[in-house]
């Protein structure tokens, strides 16, 4: 049997208007991710991390800080980190 993951690989959300990103009031841009509690079972569990992406101003710096967050994400939980 394989081993399974105990978490996805991280992604960043990127809400749309008309197809373009849109960095509009009530549009939140975060990281994402699943966490599989048991071994072999499915995810169950979805972290979203937003950590000040919205507080920038365009669809541009927002990308670029949301990729830097999934980096970082796929770091720390491959060294073990669990969020709580």
């Amino acid at each position: 049997m394989a081993l399974h993951n105990p978490y996805s690989e991280p992604k960043l959300f990127i809400p749309r208007e008309d197809g373009k990103p849109s960095v509009g009031k009530g549009k939140y841009w975060y990281v994402y991710f699943y966490l599989r509690p048991v071994p072999g079972k499915p995810y169950e569990r979805k972290v979203t991390l937003r950590e000040n992406i919205n507080s920038l101003k365009t669809p541009a710096e927002r990308r670029a800080m949301g990729k830097q967050l999934c980096k970082a994400c796929s770091i720390a939980l491959e060294r073990g980190w669990r969020p709580e």
